[in-house]
């Protein structure tokens, strides 16, 4: 079974932490829907990839722990030794014709000969349109050897449960929601609640090129920030056809200030949303966070945390 390395315990979702191998089965994604517009491609309508030559004694599985679907912006390499002889991983990185390629996550992680390790793996924006598949996708993998040599292997990354097929499609999602409907976080402002520094602000939408009734399914924040609506405010909330606004007052908090997590956490502002277009299934969005409020939400945690 694929195993989590470094998780952590959430407000609204409880995830293990550590940095050893502890099991933790692959979970499906959520509830998907049809994209409003422009029609993004589904999953299912890829054909099966064809991947170039294996690499001898190493295989790659993309798969995703609840840490993933909780943060955003990253997803789980299974890593196999299956070779003779140790080496040591330093890098990895998503080669994909359906994302734009990052540079590598550093890593320093000792294979022994039999070693199954996940490695957190970053993907960068998707690559939308008709004809683009999200696969064959390979594990980019910088490789130190122990005579000293250094190389990088390209890896065929196939996917548990559709992992690279199922992000590809929910960004492509996020993309044309962002054409139906505009997202802008405002206001934000500390304020104490209960004795406890917290950030008020709203979710503004403004209707863009859908004719629907919009939703405010559900809301969440990022392994270090917890964005949830304030009291007194229900989910969900309607845009309805005939309005063009909807502002929702939302309420920003840290979810840990462990050392670890501030330090190491890959995408602290990247806040997952969902809405629903006349009451259809939820889709996948995310809360736009400008520079500015980057800052801010940064000197919030380094004042709540000091």
């Amino acid at each position: 079974m694929p195993k989590t390395r470094c998780t952590l315990a959430l407000t609204v979702l409880v995830l293990v932490g550590g940095c050893s191998r502890g099991s933790a089965e692959p979970t499906a994604t959520g509830a998907t829907a049809s994209p409003v517009a422009p029609t993004a491609t589904t999953a299912s309508s890829w054909a099966a990839p064809s991947y170039g030559p294996a690499v001898p004694g190493v295989t790659a599985l993309a798969y995703r722990a609840r840490i993933d679907y909780a943060t955003t912006g990253q997803f789980q390499i299974r890593v196999h030794n299956t070779g003779p002889e140790p080496f040591t991983v330093s890098g990895v990185t998503l080669d994909s014709p359906g994302f734009q390629r990052l540079a590598a996550t550093p890593k320093q992680s000792e294979f022994q000969p039999g070693a199954l390790i996940d490695l957190r793996s970053t993907y960068g924006t998707a690559i939308c349109g008709d004809g683009i598949s999200p696969e064959p996708a390979y594990a980019l993998l910088d490789v130190l050897r122990p005579d000293g040599r250094s190389e990088q292997l390209r890896v065929p990354l196939p996917s548990d449960n559709n992992t690279i097929p199922g992000i590809h499609a929910e960004r492509c999602r996020a993309q044309a929601i962002a054409a139906a409907v505009t997202v802008t976080l405002v206001d934000l402002a500390v304020e104490q609640q209960n004795g406890a520094a917290t950030v008020s602000g709203s979710l503004r939408l403004h209707r863009a090129g859908s004719t629907a009734s919009i939703a405010v399914v559900d809301m969440l924040g990022s392994v270090v920030l917890q964005v949830r609506p304030d009291a007194g405010t229900d989910l969900p909330v309607e845009l309805a056809a005939s309005d063009t606004d909807l502002a929702v007052p939302i309420r920003i908090r840290q979810a840990t200030c462990d050392p670890h997590y501030l330090a190491e956490v890959k995408t602290p502002f990247q806040f997952p949303l969902w809405l629903s277009f006349d009451g259809g299934d939820k889709q996948y969005s995310e809360i736009p966070v400008t520079t500015q409020q980057k800052d801010f939400l940064q000197g919030y945690l380094g004042d709540v945390c000091q």
